[in-house]
């Protein structure tokens, strides 16, 4: 290939005559050996875009555990509000920031390229997955290996359920009479 484009306007391409400009004009992926490297770079973003979103359900949910229990994150009142608004959109900026990247990496149109971003994003999905189901086995006494927990609402002979105050026929699950 020669020179550099950061887009190649003619749709999605496997090899064009022009290289790619991968994210800076200098990055130029003009041999096989660069282009290699910026594939594998792009399936570690995808992976790591799924990381940044389960470690943002942790905090997320690690913060609203203490919160429940009164514990907050170490502050009271205004100050333990801003902690976990500063580091909320601390990991919502990350998570923003390489979401775009991936997105200016698809926007090259190079096949190769996109290829290894669906890798990367449904690798990362699939790992990121696995450990959050192993997490909430560890976290769930009351599921056992053998019998997954079910929760099955109350039915009474009226055919209403209690379910957060409301009946089944309130809430259009059952046919009215």
């Amino acid at each position: 290939c020669y020179g550099s484009t950061s887009m190649y306007m003619h749709g999605f391409q496997w090899q064009g005559t022009t290289c790619v400009a991968y994210l800076f004009p200098s990055w130029v992926l003009n041999t096989p050996g660069k282009f290699a490297a910026a594939a594998i770079g792009t399936i570690f973003f995808g992976i790591l875009l799924e990381a940044s979103i389960y470690l943002r359900r942790i905090f997320t949910s690690y913060v609203s555990t203490k919160a429940a229990s009164g514990q907050g994150l170490g502050a009271t009142g205004a100050t333990g509000q801003w902690k976990y608004t500063l580091a909320s959109a601390g990991t919502y900026m990350v998570q923003l920031t390489l979401g775009y990247l991936i997105m200016l990496v698809i926007m090259t149109y190079s096949a190769p390229l996109f290829i290894a971003v669906i890798v990367g994003l449904g690798s990362g999905h699939i790992l990121f997955t696995i450990l959050r189901s192993r997490q909430e086995k560890k976290s769930c006494p009351c599921a056992s290996s053998k019998q997954e927990a079910r929760i099955t609402p109350e039915v009474s002979s009226a055919g209403s359920s209690i379910i957060g105050g409301n009946s089944l026929r309130q809430v259009g699950l059952l046919p009215l009479p």
